[in-house]
């Protein structure tokens, strides 16, 4: 869930993000399920928000093998819409992050 507020003070809901991603909305192969743990990274003028999924989770397997275990690191780009908070995982891009930003 995203947040914006005016004054810092008050917060309102901005709508949600990384709440889901499928083979149309993303071209990449892990990026499939909602983004978790996620973290911004600025850089300059851009932001880019990293997060994981679990391409092969399966909820109802108890003790689950590998696969199902198994855990992607992901990036995309952070921008604004009509003053919404937006991030397009199906975007292709680059992330090549300055000295400043690491």
């Amino acid at each position: 869930m995203a947040y914006r507020s005016d004054d810092l003070s008050h917060w309102h809901p901005a709508g949600r993000i990384l709440d889901t991603a499928s083979a149309s909305t993303s071209c990449r192969e892990d990026d499939i399920g909602p983004g978790l743990h996620s973290d911004v990274v600025v850089d300059g003028d851009r932001a880019f928000i990293i997060y994981f999924t679990l391409p092969e989770a399966d909820a109802t397997t108890p003790h689950a093998p590998y696969p199902a275990r198994r855990s992607s690191v992901l990036a995309a780009e952070l921008g604004t819409e009509n003053g919404e908070l937006v991030c397009d995982r199906g975007r292709d891009m680059t992330l090549r992050l300055s000295d400043a930003a690491i």
